[in-house]
C-alpha cells in the first residue's frame, strides 16, 4: 500500500506540477468608453457596443464575439494589439487557460 501511495503521489504531483507553469494568453478589444478613468472607485459601464465593458461584466462569451461567435486569444501581445482598433485607448486583458484533466475544454480566467 505505501508504495501505490508514493507512486500515486509522484505520479500526480509530477502532472500537476507540469500544469502549474503558467501561460499567458493576451486578447485585445475595442473600448467605446471616452473616459476610462471613471471606473475608478465606481462601475459605470458603457450600455452598448463596448468591448471592455462587456468583458468585465460578462466574461469572455462567443455569443458576443464579432468572429464567429468565437474568441481568439495570442501567445505575443503585439497580435492582440492589432484587435484593439486605433482608438486613443485600447484594452488587453491576460487571461490564464486552464481546464480539468478529465475535460476536453478550456476555460480563460482573466487575471
Amino acid at each position: 500500500m505505501k508504495n501505490f501511495l508514493m507512486t500515486w503521489l509522484l505520479k500526480n504531483y509530477n502532472r500537476s506540477a507540469a500544469h502549474s507553469q503558467r501561460t499567458l494568453l493576451f486578447h485585445g478589444t475595442k473600448i467605446s468608453c471616452n473616459n476610462p478613468q471613471r471606473f475608478i472607485g465606481n462601475n459605470n459601464f458603457c450600455l452598448f457596443s463596448c468591448g471592455m465593458c462587456g468583458i468585465i461584466q460578462n466574461g469572455n462569451q462567443g455569443k458576443y464575439s464579432r468572429f464567429n461567435g468565437r474568441m481568439w486569444f495570442a501567445n505575443n501581445s503585439a497580435i492582440s494589439l492589432g484587435y484593439c482598433g486605433l482608438s486613443t485607448f485600447r484594452t488587453m486583458f491576460n487571461c490564464t487557460p486552464f481546464s480539468s484533466k478529465n475535460s476536453y475544454s478550456s476555460v480563460y480566467r482573466m487575471i
